[in-house]
């Protein structure tokens, strides 16, 4: 029997990286970096030459690759979630059937990418047999390092809670990719293939869809750039916070509480960060990366928003009502999320049902059990937390 793979350390990937730069430069002592279904997880490739390596089936989850080249690389079934792939360049390379959920390929270049759906099948005792997405972190016991494309048991390409912000996907085969929550603001897909793609929920404002093929795509909730309704209504937002916040320095002497239900509040900009916006009443608005940071939020009623990509950093939402919102990849550093206490009353902060998808939770203060209602598996928290 085979024992699962054991994770590769850093100085031994450095070695394989520098033998590969070798092989590419034609250097004596270079040896193409040929690594499948090895176990990555967590180490760091930056701004490295790894253009055709294979790395098929790879476990590179939280890996950070920014700034590496990855042209023309196998990475058929790899398993990229919460990698960091910013500015990398992975034009022509396999990564058919992969899962980058709450990867960040900002600004990457995925020119003529293959992303068509594909699985791993490997080889047992009793043939071959097909690899679940989710099982990267090493094979089980009885399974050979043998494997090969398996294309009956396909799974598409999941992009799902991922930013691709800026990246170029000029021609990427990406049939029945899955974007769901993806923020794909100013992305290049022209002339990409995107047929049967599910983009519901993903932030689309400013993506070039020009001479893509988008025939049964899902488009359903789909947040694109502020319409001209919300732009028109910025002034009257502006007026309206602004009087909010004289509300919460005066103790509701002056100014009013603003009512702003539903409304995309990106028109805005940086209006809010570092704001007084105690008790603000804002259900079912939209903060997509919006600059909150260092805001006061004390028992907002938030529930139902949309901030993902937000900059919560150090804001106060003790006492917030959270309940059903999306906080997926926001940054909440150093947040204050605890129950508030006035008066010897105590006011609970309402996380329930809100998702916190690959949010980054370092120094944040929360209370005991606080998250047990929420969705925070992929959130990234301090390790004593």
């Amino acid at each position: 029997m085979q024992k699962a793979v054991e994770p590769f350390t850093q100085a031994e990937l450095v070695g394989h990286v520098l033998s590969h730069e070798k092989f590419l430069a034609g250097s004596p002592g270079g040896r193409r970096m040929i690594l499948p279904m090895v176990d990555l997880t967590g180490l760091a490739m930056p701004r490295r030459n790894l253009a055709d390596a294979d790395l098929s089936g790879a476990s590179m989850r939280g890996c950070d690759l920014s700034g590496t080249i990855l042209d023309r690389a196998m990475l058929f079934g790899s398993d990229l979630r919460g990698s960091n792939l910013a500015g990398a360049s992975l034009s022509r390379a396999d990564l058919r059937g992969a899962v980058l959920c709450g990867a960040d390929l900002s600004d990457a270049d995925l020119t003529d990418a293959d992303f068509r759906p594909g699985q791993i099948a490997a080889h047992s005792a009793l043939g071959f047999v097909a690899v679940s997405q989710r099982q990267r972190a090493g094979m089980p016991d009885g399974i050979s390092s043998r494997i090969r494309a398996d294309v009956n048991t396909a799974f598409a390409t999941d992009f799902s809670d991922a930013t691709l912000r800026g990246a170029k996907m000029n021609g990427a085969k990406m049939k029945s990719a899955n974007f769901t929550s993806a923020l794909l603001e100013e992305a290049d897909f022209t002339s990409a293939n995107l047929e049967n793609a599910d983009f519901t929920n993903a932030v689309l404002s400013g993506a070039q869809l020009m001479g893509s093929t988008t025939h049964d795509a899902i488009m359903d909730r789909v947040v694109h750039a502020p319409s001209a309704d919300a732009l028109a209504r910025r002034p009257a937002l502006l007026e309206a916070l602004a009087g909010h916040q004289v509300w919460c320095l005066t103790n509701g002497k002056q100014g009013g509480a603003a009512q702003v239900e539903g409304a995309d509040l990106r028109v805005v900009g940086d209006a809010l960060a570092a704001g007084q916006l105690t008790g603000l009443q804002a259900p079912g608005a939209c903060f997509v990366r919006l600059n909150l940071e260092g805001a006061f939020l004390q028992a907002a009623n938030l529930e139902g928003a949309d901030l993902r990509g937000a900059n919560l950093r150090g804001a106060d939402l003790r006492g917030a009502r959270l309940t059903g919102a999306n906080l997926a990849r926001a940054d909440l550093r150093g947040a204050i999320l605890t129950h508030m206490e006035i008066g010897g009353r105590t006011t609970a902060t309402d996380l329930t049902g809100a998702r916190f998808s690959y949010a980054d939770c370092r120094g944040a203060q929360l209370s005991p059990g606080q998250l047990d209602l929420a969705d925070a598996a992929e959130a990234r928290f301090d390790k004593a937390a």
